[in-house]
């Protein structure tokens, strides 16, 4: 199923539109695929099922399909970007390996058929992976951080202090240095606890339909990935952490439970000590 998201009433050019219209008819997924008419040149594809489907970015794209220029015969070019093609013409870093062009419009229908599918889990998946791991560790390296902040003060007061303990005593004789004893000495501690821990990532996708599919994340191997008919069937601590994560706005972080990437999409986190 395509849905047409253009707010805007554009003419499309009669070339596009019978692609379209024709895309239509035979394009078959399980969720629908957004088209987004841009102008009368050029229609963008966007994944239904994702909450920044909106956007523009190129990472958001499923693929475009426009009008690129004429050839050596007056004949009109149709060009299709994907991130499903790889066009050997061209090496991996040129804008144009991800493209093909034609005036063959049933090349081009076919090609759409091929090239303008939704994203798979794992493409879901590295869209936020690297939000939900940064989380992480800006929560395991947050006292870290307060240690550098209370430490960073006085140069003369850690001097004296030093010398103090080296001549007589272990008592701090400066505030700053009462400050380190206590306050820093125990963020540090609090640091060193949290770097034992060794987390494991799973990625939660509710689908339109309730179904949700769960891959737990493996930087050593293939994701593993089951999908389950409802929430109230996945393993008891995803209901959990997915329901705690629910109550949040945006992407915000719950510490050892995880993250809420949208309305859909979560970041479970579990962790054992490491020995």
């Amino acid at each position: 199923m395509i849905n047409i998201i253009n707010p805007n009433n554009i003419v499309l050019n009669p070339k596009l539109s019978a692609l379209l219209t024709d895309f239509k008819r035979k394009q078959v997924s399980r969720f629908p695929i957004n088209a987004k008419i841009e102008n009368e040149y050029l229609i963008r594809f966007f994944d239904s099922r994702i909450s920044y489907a909106q956007s523009n970015k190129m990472e958001h794209i499923i693929g475009e399909l426009k009008l690129d220029g004429l050839d050596d015969k007056n004949r009109q070019y149709i060009r299709i970007d994907s991130r499903l093609i790889n066009n050997e013409k061209y090496s991996d870093y040129n804008v144009n390996y991800y493209s093909r062009q034609t005036v063959d419009d049933k090349k081009v229908s076919k090609w759409m058929r091929d090239y303008l599918k939704p994203f798979s889990v794992d493409e879901i998946i590295s869209k936020t992976a690297y939000m939900a791991e940064s989380k992480v560790n800006m929560w395991i390296d947050q006292p870290k951080n307060l240690v550098h902040d209370l430490v960073s003060s006085s140069k003369s007061d850690i001097m004296q202090e030093l010398y103090a303990m080296k001549q007589a005593g272990l008592e701090p004789v400066t505030n700053t240095f009462k400050k380190y004893m206590g306050d820093a000495m125990n963020a540090y501690e609090d640091w060193l606890e949290r770097k034992k821990k060794k987390f494991s990532r799973t990625h939660v996708f509710i689908n339109p339909d309730e179904s949700v599919v769960i891959t737990i994340k493996d930087d050593e191997s293939k994701n593993n990935t089951t999908t389950y008919e409802s929430l109230a069937e996945c393993p008891s601590i995803i209901q959990q952490n997915v329901t705690l994560l629910r109550m949040l706005e945006g992407d915000n972080f719950i510490p050892q439970v995880g993250m809420r990437s949208s309305k859909v999409e979560f970041w479970i986190e579990t962790h054992t000590d490491s020995e």
